[in-house]
């Protein structure tokens, strides 16, 4: 990979995203300066890591595609769940929002786990052929990535940080409970914590293979 090329479509690709995300918000559903600020942060955040993400698996394409769902998630999730409750006259309204939230979390989640599982699944053939060889640099240069993608994966997480919160304060909120569409946002919600269980598995396997490398 080429650092410089990379770097310079990523910061462009990111701005591109980023800053029409933030006008967008300046003009939008958030009435106060927190709100707004909160927003567009998010939004220049989600563009950054979506646009990091998208270049690994498609290049400069990926990283087009990734900034633009990664904006709109930091976006989406950059405004607390009371405020965004706050706009609607019916509980079902804002359960509707809080579900098309919630699933396109998952969706990015479910995403990054397909993603991973190819990552690993290469990386555990690479070992056995750099095993097989007998070829120390090779596995060097393989517990390396693995160490970067373990990173990478720990950074996701980080982002899906405010996704929980948010599913957290809607399970807990009391009218949610009442609510006829409160069954379709549970199942957002167990999907969201499976696609986690599964994120931490993965992670564990490439801590396995990051030691095994030295065995």
């Amino acid at each position: 990979m080429k650092p410089k090329p990379f770097l310079n479509s990523f910061v462009s690709l990111s701005l591109l995203v980023a800053l029409p995300s933030s006008s967008l918000l300046l003009s939008g559903c958030a009435n106060t300066s927190d709100g707004r600020t909160t927003q567009a942060q998010g939004a220049g955040i989600g563009a950054l890591g979506g646009a990091a993400l998208g270049y690994l698996v498609g290049g400069q394409k990926g990283a087009a595609v990734g900034a633009l769902v990664g904006g709109a998630a930091g976006f989406a999730y950059g405004s607390n769940v009371a405020k965004r409750k706050a706009k609607y006259a019916k509980t079902e309204q804002w359960l509707d929002q809080e579900i098309a939230l919630a699933h396109q979390a998952n969706a990015s989640a479910y995403a990054y786990n397909r993603t991973l599982k190819g990552r690993i699944a290469a990386l555990e053939q690479k070992i056995q052929m750099a095993r097989a060889a007998k070829n120390r640099q090779m596995l060097a240069s393989l517990k390396s990535e693995i160490s970067q993608i373990s990173q990478e994966t720990q950074r996701f997480d980080m982002s899906q940080k405010q996704s929980a919160m948010d599913v957290k304060d809607v399970l807990k909120d009391a009218g949610a409970h009442s609510a006829t569409n409160f069954h379709s946002f549970e199942k957002e919600a167990a999907a969201f914590d499976e696609a986690a269980a599964e994120r931490g598995r993965l992670s564990g396997r490439l801590a396995s293979l990051r030691d095994s490398i030295d065995r």
